[in-house]
């Protein structure tokens, strides 16, 4: 167990976000952005981690371009490339279907006491990454853009063109 006061860093980014924040038994708190925006905050003791969760889609569009899965796929490496690992990753909830973003903010990066900063990059990363979700799902018109495109719904891809 890392000796990392979690509770004293969620009081303290809620005291800079003009915020009474504490986590509850679970480890857990949650913000409201704009009263549209959920951001889950869970903290993992035993590592000294934190891990900042917010859902950019309720669903993968059907069918999904084979760009806009690139785009998906490389956001997966980011944490291999980017502030050590401090970086947002999308996937998919299992349970719901909703594409999740999420961050583990790792003890180093919690001591430094930039987490406002750091919220908020993760705030503007998930509109950014629902917006293109959601451009790309409007524009995607499998007659006028022949490439790849993957069923969400069943096991096979269709090449058109």
């Amino acid at each position: 167990m890392l000796n990392i006061d979690l509770h004293g860093i969620i009081a303290k980014l809620g005291n800079d976000l003009g915020l009474k924040l504490s986590l509850d038994e679970d480890g857990c708190c949650q913000l409201v952005i704009e009263n549209e925006t959920l951001i889950n905050i869970r903290c993992c003791h035993d590592d000294g981690l934190m891990i900042l969760s917010q859902v950019v889609a309720e669903d993968l569009p059907d069918p999904v371009s084979y760009p806009m899965m690139l785009d998906i796929m490389d956001y997966a490496l980011g944490p291999c490339y980017f502030q050590g690992g401090n970086s947002p990753v999308i996937g998919r909830d299992e349970e719901t279907g909703y594409l999740v973003m999420y961050q583990v903010v790792t003890a180093s990066k919690l001591a430094s006491d930039d987490l406002g900063d750091l919220l908020a990059k993760f705030i503007s990363a998930g509109e950014a990454f629902a917006a293109m979700i959601e451009k790309n799902s409007a524009a995607f018109e499998p007659e006028a853009d022949p490439r790849f495109v993957f069923g969400a719904g069943g096991n096979s891809f269709i090449l058109e063109g």
